[in-house]
């Protein structure tokens, strides 16, 4: 058993005394809790192993820094899903209570640390993201501080904590809403699988957690790196499919060769992205909402085809 291994079993779990609710100890997070639900089958500690090997073997493939994150996690019916919150570094997981395979949910979390990296190169190189870095790093040790004498359930709380928010939202959320919702989700969305597929070491990473999960699991075929699909109004429109029709060839041609230097892979392509990113904000490229149908078809295909030569692939 290697040292990693020896570190997550030797940690101290704890739970809150006459509560279903638990606060989880371990070096990889900065803390978790978990939600339970009184009435929904209880999560303890030793049920959420699989997120930590999860996280720290994903986050030894980062070429940069990645600042300590927390974890929530619930197991409430209402909560089918999971995000990765940047202000501050936060993950909020989903584990339902209608029977989903933990396992299963512990590879879809691979796909949320994929946005980490990704916000980590924005860090380093999006002047608008630089003044953080300053306020992260003293949040962060106000919140170490915090664990040493707060129970984690008050941390959540904390009044550093809401006015880190509060911060992010005027400093960074605000300016930065052109970028992230209209511009650069479909990169980051590309980004964050082409993690999780690398991590599962599968191209149809959607359908392999799919087979985990008993509920129907959606987006398989438009997230596919196996097959390109044809552009239309829905995936020239959705972020999550935004580049259905390359995915493969960006895969096969790009990825594939790249494999045996995975942090190199992911800087490279993040430096790819950015600069996408931004070539596209200067072209002052038209919302959807504000053009035709065709147009917006064309605009797609466009930069899919800008996306390529960036990378230098062709389309099959």
């Amino acid at each position: 058993m290697n040292k990693f291994f020896l570190t997550i079993f030797a940690v101290l779990f704890f739970s809150s005394a006459q509560a279903a609710d638990k606060a989880c100890s371990t070096p990889v997070f900065l803390y978790i809790y978990i939600q339970n639900d009184p009435a929904l089958p209880e999560l303890t500690c030793n049920d959420i192993i699989p997120f930590i090997q999860t996280y720290a073997n994903l986050s030894q493939l980062s070429p940069y820094p990645l600042d300590l994150p927390s974890l929530l996690i619930f197991n409430h019916s209402i909560n089918q899903g999971m995000n990765y919150e940047f202000r501050p570094s936060l993950f909020n997981v989903g584990v339902f209570a209608d029977g989903h395979d933990i396992l299963g949910v512990s590879w879809l979390f691979a796909h949320e640390i994929g946005h980490q990296i990704f916000y980590a190169h924005l860090l380093e190189n999006s002047s608008a993201y630089k003044p953080l870095l300053k306020k992260r790093s003293e949040f962060n040790t106000k919140m170490l501080e915090a664990k040493k004498i707060k129970k984690t359930s008050e941390i959540i709380n904390d009044p550093d904590l809401q006015n880190y928010y509060a911060f992010n939202h005027r400093e960074v959320a605000l300016p930065m809403v052109l970028i992230t919702e209209r511009i650069s989700a479909s990169y980051q969305e590309l980004f964050a699988d082409i993690v999780a597929a690398i991590y599962l070491n599968e191209p149809e990473y959607n359908q392999k957690i799919g087979s985990r999960l008993p509920l129907p699991f959606s987006s398989g075929e438009y997230r596919s790196f196996t097959v390109n699909q044809p552009v239309t109004i829905k995936t020239a429109t959705d972020p999550y499919y935004y580049f259905a029709s390359v995915r493969a060839d960006i895969w096969n041609q790009w990825v594939v060769p790249r494999l045996e230097d995975k942090p190199k892979l992911l800087k490279d392509l993040a430096e790819v992205f950015s600069a996408e990113i931004q070539r596209r904000i200067e072209a002052n490229e038209p919302e959807a909402s504000q053009i035709t149908t065709s147009l917006v078809i064309e605009w797609n295909k466009k930069n899919s085809d800008e996306l390529l030569k960036a990378l230098g692939v062709t389309r099959d």
